[in-house]
């Protein structure tokens, strides 16, 4: 089993499959969150890195929040659309920051 998943439409996130990931297709902020929730606190959870699209990630922020204060999964965020809101940089430099004590500059 692939220890990646990517949440958000298929169309947009298809091209990772082909890679060894898996990809969940959902279509709303909703939708995301009860799979994010069903993939990062399952029974059978063995997912290590877990992206969402950055467009549904919006809507959903305090979840994510929540569970990255778990070591396992990474929760991370996908662009959308070419149109990136710099939700994943910010979410990746507080991530770096978390693990290392660093605050590092991204860009």
């Amino acid at each position: 089993m692939s220890e990646i998943a990517f949440i958000g439409q298929e169309r947009l996130l298809r091209v990772f499959s082909y890679f060894g990931a898996a990809v969940f297709s959902v279509d709303s902020a909703h939708e995301a969150e009860e799979k994010l929730r069903e993939l990062a606190t399952g029974d059978q959870q063995s997912w290590r890195l877990i992206y969402i699209e950055e467009a549904l990630a919006e809507e959903i922020r305090a979840s994510i929040k929540s569970l990255n204060k778990n070591p396992l999964p990474v929760i991370s965020i996908v662009s959308s659309r070419g149109k990136s809101r710099g939700l994943g940089k910010t979410m990746l430099h507080n991530l770096v920051r978390k693990a290392t004590g660093v605050d590092m500059r991204i860009e």
